[in-house]
């Protein structure tokens, strides 16, 4: 998808993953050559987490993130039901309130661009027949 949709606004400060993520527990962050960042465990650990959201999620907004690594099992989005995973895209729908996006950190993870959205915006675009976006694809919410 290219250019801006109208009257859908992007809720995450960062979609083009171009800063830190806000590290949780047990996580180390590192930049690449090409300004994305990657999550690993801190050294030592065995479980980790990072936040993906510095705005708090309302039950039923979603969060889709598309990341460099495709695994074959989906990384866990804690409080969360995850609507689909397939080639590193993890769409995922708030089961609880006040919830930042926390997930779990087992395998490096290079977030490319991520997109926070309320249900009803979902809505719309799936509508529109647009199950795909990139960091540019939607106006952040200022």
């Amino acid at each position: 998808m290219s250019g801006q949709t109208p009257g859908i606004r992007n809720m995450c400060m960062d979609p083009e993953c171009t800063q830190p993520l806000r590290l949780a527990w047990q996580s180390a962050a590192s930049q690449n050559a090409d300004g994305t960042w990657t999550y690993s465990l801190a050294a030592g650990t065995t479980n980790g987490t990072i936040c993906l959201s510095d705005i708090r999620c309302d039950v039923g907004d979603i969060m889709a993130v598309q990341y460099a690594e495709s695994y074959p099992t989906m990384p866990v989005l804690e409080h969360f039901a995850a609507i689909s995973y397939m080639n590193g895209l993890l769409v995922a729908q708030a089961k609880n309130p006040s919830t930042f996006g926390t997930i779990n950190v087992t395998n490096p993870l290079t977030p490319l661009a991520m997109l926070h959205v309320t249900a009803t915006d979902w809505q719309r675009l799936q509508s529109m027949g647009v199950n795909w976006f990139d960091g540019s694809s939607m106006p952040k919410i200022a």
